[in-house]
């Protein structure tokens, strides 16, 4: 079961323009191992990982709106495309991103560029590993 996610993750992977050759890449942040802290589990990011907290990154990925407008201010960019299930996501914690945009995106299916200050959370309720502050649509 976990050999066919990943083949279908890596065949999704495709489906990403190769224009944004600036942009981190997903592998970089899919570099986290879970580990048992204090009876929870808590995320153990890769030094590569660790030095892009409070950067500045581009990153590539798809829209996975939280508001239901067409132009979103805070969303979850997305490693993969949403498939038939538009309220399921397609991937775990190292496969998304907490965007708070300083200039509204227009929502899309499309894949998109976005830059912004990367945040690595080390810590988060609802179990986010990364956050995009003022984060703007590359054109």
């Amino acid at each position: 079961m976990r050999l066919s996610l990943l083949l279908v993750a890596a065949s999704l992977l495709v489906a990403l323009p190769v224009q944004a050759q600036q942009a981190i890449n997903w592998d970089t942040l899919a570099q986290v191992q879970l580990t048992q802290q204090d009876g929870r589990y808590v995320p153990d990011f890769a030094p590569e990982v660790d030095l892009l907290d409070g950067e500045e990154v581009a990153i590539q990925g798809f829209i996975f709106p939280i508001e239901q407008t067409m132009q979103q201010s805070n969303f979850i960019l997305i490693a993969f495309p949403l498939a038939d299930c538009n309220y399921c996501l397609p991937g775990g914690s190292e496969s998304m991103i907490l965007v708070e945009a300083s200039t509204p995106v227009e929502f899309t299916y499309n894949p998109i560029t976005i830059t912004g200050k990367l945040e690595v959370l080390e810590s988060d309720p609802y179990g986010m590993y990364y956050r995009l502050t003022d984060a703007q649509q590359d054109s």
